[in-house]
């Protein structure tokens, strides 16, 4: 028997291939049950996963069965695929696998299908036959070539920070917003904040295609233990800390706004109820109060200026764990970051793309010499005892588990 998250890491292996010619193939095989979903897709360089995460509670909140696809999983495969909030079972899991591997067997040889691909084949067999009233999709990289970018129509789109990522394969800035705008369907509605480096880019692509874009207005946030976030003139809390959520929250509220002139019954009291019970693991997520201790998958630039934010404002003394992928534009991160920290770590993880903690340690002695390269689980133990103060482990997502696993149950 094959087991499916063992097949799809080792598909994994054999890279990427931004084309949707191997999707289409396996949905059409499964009767499109694409076709099938009321979709709300996400694209964006930041915040798609508060987006989500945001939206889909307060869906729930309204009493509807919702689907959301966030791809990859930060702690546990399953995570990828979730039902109200629930990640899929092992058994559901093994059951739409079987049905899309069945069809891959047929078509690998001739046709490209990565495990992306494959994954986005299992999402949409998935939420068709669990019959969700709402299918929450998030893109993985960019959007009009990546591979939930096969559905034709959706109840509409959300566009989410776009900046500097992934510029090996998506390009300058023009060229990645022009990407993510491949989402914007014709005659729908988009929900946007003022992406003020690209508007000009969404406004265009809106209008080629005769779509309607409702743009968030500012909204205000102070923390404490919960993040109050005022968005015309209503106040909501939320678990979910970081300045940037005064920009994703905002986004998922016009979304659920507008799901409201379609008919579905959704209340001011389950959005503030949604908004409050949403979390999502490892966004700015607190995993310990003494020291208070969060970890961020902060990964590149524009997320890093939101984490920079927040370390201005605090006047405890800051212990940051960093490790961060090669592949991604690290310095501009560290330049941000390591001025407000009184002591830093880095170190070394199971992750052929990882930047090599010595490396990261040279980099970060130009704007910081209380740098340590040590093993990741020192890092965490020599943190803790940084009692009065806060530690932020910081970068891939990849080692943020084992961070959490450290600290919540001393493993």
């Amino acid at each position: 028997m094959i087991n499916p998250k063992v097949f799809i890491k080792n598909l994994s292996k054999k890279g990427s291939d931004y084309s949707l010619d191997g999707v289409n193939k396996i949905l059409k095989r499964l009767n499109n049950p694409e076709k099938k979903l009321k979709i709300i897709h996400i694209a964006g360089t930041n915040g798609k996963g508060s987006t989500a995460t945001y939206l889909e509670n307060i869906l729930i909140s309204s009493g509807y069965k919702v689907g959301t696809f966030l791809s990859p999983a930060v702690f546990s495969y399953n995570e990828i695929l979730k039902i109200n909030s629930s990640p899929i079972t092992d058994q559901e899991l093994e059951a739409v696998f079987n049905e899309v591997y069945n069809i891959f067997l047929e078509l690998y040889k001739d046709t490209t299908i990565t495990s992306y691909m494959f994954e986005v084949c299992m999402c949409y067999q998935y939420f068709a036959k669990q019959n969700v009233d709402f299918a929450i999709i998030e893109c993985g990289l960019g959007g009009k070539y990546d591979a939930t970018n096969v559905e034709e129509n959706n109840l509409f789109s959300i566009l989410t920070q776009i900046d500097i990522d992934h510029s090996n394969i998506l390009g300058n800035l023009e060229s990645i917003a022009e990407n993510k705008c491949g989402i914007i369907r014709d005659s729908c509605v988009i929900t946007t904040y003022n992406n003020n480096k690209v508007m000009d880019i969404i406004m265009q692509n809106a209008k080629t295609k005769g779509a309607k874009l409702i743009v968030t207005e500012s909204a205000s946030s102070t923390t404490k233990t919960l993040q109050y976030i005022t968005y015309k003139n209503k106040t909501y809390s939320t678990k979910m800390l970081g300045n940037y959520q005064k920009i994703n929250l905002p986004l998922a509220i016009e979304g659920a706004n507008y799901l409201k002139t379609l008919g579905y019954n959704i209340s001011d009291d389950a959005i503030l109820e949604g908004v409050s019970n949403a979390v999502i693991n490892g966004r700015f997520e607190i995993i310990g109060t003494n020291p208070l201790f969060i970890i961020d998958g902060c990964h590149n630039p524009n997320a890093s200026d939101y984490l920079t934010d927040f370390l201005k404002e605090q006047d405890k003394k800051i212990t940051l764990i960093i490790g961060i992928f090669k592949d991604k534009d690290y310095k501009k991160i560290i330049k941000n970051t390591a001025i407000y920290a009184t002591k830093i770590y880095t170190f070394d993880w199971d992750n052929p793309r990882h930047l090599s903690g010595v490396e990261l340690k040279k980099e970060i002695e130009q704007y910081n010499k209380n740098v340590e390269y040590t093993s990741l689980k020192d890092a965490i133990n020599y943190a803790k005892n940084n009692k009065n103060g806060i530690v932020v482990a910081f970068g891939s997502l990849s080692f943020l588990s084992e961070v959490k696993s450290e600290v919540i149950n001393g493993q």
